[in-house]
């Protein structure tokens, strides 16, 4: 008993165009236990603009977080930062 993990998978996600420079990487990790199978998604943001660097972290189980609210939440913060 317990739960499984699975083969982890890693893929690139889109960043919108915002700051200097930007990567943005997902994580699938599977997950089984005896009664149920779910897979666990990190989507990891990074995104510098002058000195400055955010970096986001975006989980979610079943579906990956949706991507429209990813750019929507890193473009307005991106576009707090002071360019330094």
């Amino acid at each position: 008993s317990g739960i499984t993990l699975g083969t982890t998978r890693t893929s690139t996600v889109p960043v919108p165009p915002v700051g200097d420079q930007r990567l943005g990487y997902r994580v699938l990790l599977p997950l089984t236990d005896a009664a149920d199978q779910i897979n666990a998604y990190f989507d990891l943001i990074a995104v510098q603009k002058g000195r400055v660097a955010a970096v986001f972290l975006f989980e979610s189980t079943g579906a990956a977080f949706s991507g429209t609210e990813e750019a929507h939440l890193t473009t307005r913060v991106v576009g707090r930062l002071t360019h330094t």
